[in-house]
């Protein structure tokens, strides 16, 4: 549908009929010149508008595919360090086990001697 200057010349001096001459400009200006846009040009914005759909689809999905990935890299990262944690905490108490256990064993014999000798004392 073609506009011309004489058909926005009558609209202009319609609305300045109905409202005042500034608003009335001021809507004009805001008509486009020219041609609006035909059932062509809509149906190809539709196909524009599907194509990037598609698109975004696809960045989307390989976004998730990505973070799934990244998450599960990131869990078996954590695990493992989770792990050498837990085995150094085993390998230190172990450690401190068998020292307590020798001191223990030493002061029991330690003690053993001392009421052995005084009991041969008295």
């Amino acid at each position: 549908m073609s506009l011309t200057e004489q058909t926005r010349h009558r609209l202009h001096q319609y609305l300045e009929e109905h409202m005042d001459h500034d608003l009335a400009t001021e809507i004009m200006e805001w008509l486009p010149r020219g041609d609006f846009a035909t059932k062509d040009d809509i149906a190809q914005v539709r196909v524009d508008i599907e194509a990037l759909r598609t698109a975004t689809k696809a960045d989307i999905e390989g976004l998730r595919a990505a973070t799934t990935t990244e998450f599960a890299h990131q869990g078996e990262t954590l695990g493992l360090r989770i792990q050498q944690t837990a085995d150094q905490v085993r390998a230190e108490f172990h450690g401190v086990m068998r020292q307590h256990t020798i001191v223990l064993v030493g002061t029991i014999v330690v003690l053993n001697g001392m009421l052995a000798s005084a009991a041969r004392i008295f």
